[in-house]
């Protein structure tokens, strides 16, 4: 239940981030969430990774309709004529990485900073 929370979370903040800061603000956001959940660092990154993917995948797709597909052509030209789709899925891939290993940080951050009992073995 945590992992769905912090996904929707870090999908949410990121856009209303998005409208005014830089693009890599997103990783901070993935960070400060992932930090106040405290998933496992492969959960947390997945997390990450499933937001942002999903955000910048779907603001790509709809950024080409409202142009009508002509700048995802050109840049396809450049690329060897790939499909509108795999340009989308690629920007959505990137930013999914930059998401994920900002919450993956997030958690080990706090597993870092975070005070470990000491186990004494005694014989």
């Amino acid at each position: 239940m945590k992992f769905i929370i912090q996904t929707i979370l870090i999908g949410v903040l990121c856009y209303v981030i998005g409208q005014y800061l830089p693009f890599w603000s997103l990783a901070a956001v993935a960070f400060v969430i992932a930090a106040l959940f405290r998933l496992r660092p492969f959960p947390s990154f997945m997390s990450g990774f499933l937001a942002v993917f999903a955000l910048w995948s779907f603001l790509a797709y709809s950024i080409d309709q409202q142009t009508s597909s002509l700048l995802t052509n050109r840049v396809a030209q450049v690329f060897m004529g790939i499909p509108n789709i795999a340009l989308i899925l690629i920007t959505g891939f990137i930013g999914g990485l930059t998401g994920g290993f900002g919450a993956a940080s997030g958690t080990l951050f706090i597993d870092l900073t975070r005070k470990k009992r000491v186990q004494k073995y005694y014989s």
